[in-house]
């Protein structure tokens, strides 16, 4: 009986460590192990990326061998873009092609409101915000978004706000377009 309480007792303890082994064994993988391998990977989707950044580097150096060609082409862009950007805007002139452009889309201008004209630190370039209200079917007020942004003069919008009915599908829409002026030495 006394031999049987030992081996019961030697096979307690040999379970017991057993599970000792087998949670430590959790633990350092747990706490050592994951976040190497975590690292690890981490690492690799790092490298890959850099990877990836400099094989376009690599693209546009050898489309571009030629610096000196690739900057006179790019300034000579920019020249034309600035000689496109207008001296002043004749407002009457700008709403009339506006209202055009909304009727052709078949959207509805109900409110413009020119902004006080903002300086962005280049004294070259000036910006000319307006506030205008669109409504009209959300595909047209789309449409004539995409009218704006395809025309000869320099606009971007920015602080748009949209309401309206979405069962019905027409909108409300206010939006600031910014019109960029290229201020001369006159």
């Amino acid at each position: 009986m006394n031999e049987s309480l030992e081996n019961a007792a030697a096979e307690k303890k040999a379970w017991l460590q057993l599970v000792i082994a087998a949670a430590l064994c959790f633990m350092v993988y747990k706490l050592l192990l994951a976040p190497l391998f975590y690292q690890l990977g981490e690492q690799a989707r790092q490298q890959e990326l850099l990877q990836r950044e400099l094989c376009k580097y690599r693209e546009f150096a050898a489309a571009h061998q030629d610096y000196e060609a690739f900057l006179r082409q790019r300034t000579e862009r920019l020249e034309q873009l600035q000689r496109r950007l207008p001296v002043r805007v004749v407002f009457s002139e700008q709403l009339a092609l506006w209202q055009r452009q909304a009727q052709s889309c078949g959207v509805t201008i109900s409110d413009i409101k020119l902004l006080n004209e903002t300086d962005n630190g280049d004294k070259k370039l000036k910006s000319q915000p307006v506030r205008i209200t669109l409504a009209g079917n959300y595909y047209s007020v789309l449409k004539f978004v995409h009218e704006l942004e395809k025309s000869e003069n320099f606009v971007n919008i920015n602080k748009v706000n949209i309401t309206g009915d979405e069962n019905k599908g027409d909108i409300k829409f206010t939006a600031v377009f910014n019109i960029y002026l290229y201020v001369t030495g006159e």
